[in-house]
């Protein structure tokens, strides 16, 4: 495991842009040249031959606790700005979804139902699928889903496009 004290020999962390510079020399890496590249939609860099993604170590280098998760509050996986990072559960994490591309009602938890002919909405707590109801108006079963997520503590940019 990484310690706190290697990470800091190692990299200088700016909390405001969220960018990890090196502090020495590795391989064809130079010193003052910014570390990371991209792994999906997440930013890794490699220390001691072992890939850490950046913004579980921006949360690190911080605060000096290793976490298990960490959401990005604006969806976007890049943006390690330290105010844009939170040290969350998986279940907390849940509750702060990008909407994903093939969505067709513009709001997680709302579908279109074939057989009925209607919008149904649901919400995810606690590993439990509970049923909203289902409605004839897209903008019914929206109204539910959103006062659900309220109720249940959901982030305000659950469901939204990523930053």
């Amino acid at each position: 495991m990484l310690s706190h004290s290697r990470l800091t020999f190692l990299f200088t962390y700016d909390p405001i842009t969220g960018m990890f510079t090196r502090k020495t020399s590795r391989g064809g890496c130079k010193i003052g040249s910014i570390a990371g590249n991209m792994d999906g939609e997440y930013l890794r860099i490699v220390i001691d031959k072992k890939i850490y993604l950046a913004h579980r170590l921006a949360w690190f280098y911080q605060t000096g606790i290793y976490p298990e998760k960490i959401d990005h509050e604006d969806h976007n996986g890049t943006n390690n700005i330290f105010t844009n990072l939170r040290n969350v559960s998986h279940a907390e994490n849940m509750k702060n979804k990008k909407l994903h591309k093939n969505n067709t009602s513009g709001t997680i938890g709302v579908s279109w139902h074939k057989n009925l002919k209607k919008w149904m909405s649901s919400i995810c707590v606690d590993k439990k699928t509970k049923h909203l109801g289902y409605f004839d108006d897209v903008n019914d079963a929206i109204k539910i889903r959103k006062e659900a997520e309220i109720k249940y503590g959901f982030h305000k940019n659950h469901g939204k496009e990523k930053k």
